[in-house]
């Protein structure tokens, strides 16, 4: 999902001399979308190439296949964190901007969230469609079981191609191609709108006084929206989940301060504990709970993120600046690895016989499994290469397009290194 920073990200955690991207706290950032995007990608994996490991006869399970399927159990959590990175980072941004200005530059604003959006989200679109074609008339992947063609092809219509770009995947259509994880660019993208009206309705701007109008504007588009959703999360009731991170970029202290170490432990405990007690099929027969679970993991997540953003001395993650690296392909490789996937298990059975819903009998199944996972990682790295990596370069492009004169505030923007879906 796309996350970007806008100036003062972390300017409270960066002494002046200090590069934002340098600090900790970025770091730390840019290790949680690398990791979350890595979660969906398993979780895709295991649901793809695998034989859910309940379908399967008890004296064929084996250790391996219990711990890769725990692994899988962590997608939808992923996007939780994304959508708090988001909002901490998008929202924050914008928050701050209000607050010393009383007002902010919306044309700038929606023209970053959509170049930011659509750098990535339109090759990706094109990739559907050419990994899909492969699949199906190469490697035959109806014949396979991969497909049914009738449906898939109705999900790559023209108009579908328009309206996942126009961002109404799960409100007007279904993700383009069978291309699950896009739902989620939908309730992002309509943040982004919301949002600013948010922030115009509840606080005084330079005029001095607040107004229902954008308030009344904000409810009837998540209103109308939800009431037309056919899948994914809701987007009325989780964008309080997005305004948490808006709440972590604004705090001055975490609701309960923790050493950075132990907030993790307590995020983490709870997610291994619920992996464990709660099966999958609860959270799929009941919405309700799972929106109150999933306030509870952005309530630790944003907890979290507090007790790293305060921290005095807080070390770097794990693999230091090589997290910059990973994040800056994680959007990519959560809009594409999909069809690669896909592209991947029909070509497997086109050549090997196996490589659909397989029961892992031997080594080769998880030589498989692995393969179509790196696929996936070195096909995002080479994508992001020609597409989010120039997104800095778009948006100036645009920008110059929009404003022919030099842009007032131009040397005040610090573009973005990544995102979609949660950027800045």
């Amino acid at each position: 999902m796309p996350i970007d920073r806008e100036d003062g990200t972390v300017r409270d955690a960066t002494p002046p001399a200090a590069s934002a991207a340098d600090t900790p706290f970025s770091l730390w950032l840019d290790a949680f979308r690398w990791v979350a995007a890595l979660c969906v990608v398993i979780t895709h994996t295991g649901n793809r190439l695998l034989t859910n490991i309940n379908d399967i006869e008890l004296h064929q399970r084996t250790v391996i296949h219990y711990g890769f399927t725990f692994l899988t159990g962590f997608a939808h959590q992923a996007v939780m964190v994304f959508f708090v990175l988001s909002g901490f980072l998008v929202g924050g941004s914008l928050m701050r901007e209000w607050q010393r200005t009383g007002t902010a530059d919306l044309r700038l604003y929606l023209m970053k969230r959509l170049v930011r959006l659509w750098t990535v989200l339109l090759p990706a679109l094109g990739l559907v469609i050419a990994a899909n074609a492969a699949a199906l008339w190469l490697f035959d992947a109806q014949s396979h079981g991969v497909f049914d063609t009738r449906d898939l092809l109705g999900r790559m219509a023209p108009g579908a191609f328009a309206c996942n770009a126009l961002f109404l995947q799960t409100v007007a259509c279904w993700e383009y191609g069978r291309n699950a994880a896009l739902w989620s660019l939908s309730n992002e993208f309509w943040y982004y709108v919301a949002f600013p009206l948010l922030v115009m309705g509840l606080f005084p701007g330079r005029a001095g006084w607040r107004t229902l109008m954008p308030l009344a504007l904000v409810a009837g588009l998540l209103g109308v929206l939800t009431a037309f959703q056919f899948t994914g999360a809701w987007i009325g009731p989780y964008f309080v989940i997005w305004l948490a991170g808006v709440f972590v970029a604004v705090a001055r202290r975490p609701p309960v301060p923790l050493r950075p170490w132990m907030a993790g432990l307590v995020f983490l405990a709870f997610l291994v504990a619920t992996r464990l007690a709660i099966r999958r099929e609860v959270f799929e027969s009941s919405p309700l709970f799972t929106l109150g679970y999933d306030l509870v993991v952005t309530a630790l997540f944003a907890n979290l993120l507090l007790c790293l953003k305060t921290a005095p001395a807080l070390p770097p993650p794990p693999l230091g600046r090589l997290n910059t690296r990973f994040a800056g392909m994680s959007f990519s490789l959560y809009c594409i690895h999909t069809p690669i996937l896909t592209l991947f298990a029909a070509a497997s059975m086109h050549w090997l016989g196996v490589g659909w819903r397989m029961v892992p009998r031997g080594a080769e199944t998880w030589v498989l499994t692995m393969a179509g996972m790196g696929l996936c990682v070195g096909t995002a790295f080479a994508f992001a290469h020609v597409t989010e990596r120039h997104t800095d370069a778009v948006r100036r492009w645009v920008q110059r397009m929009l404003t022919p004169k030099p842009y007032p505030a131009a040397k005040k923007v610090m573009y973005p290194r990544y995102g979609a879906g949660t950027d800045g």
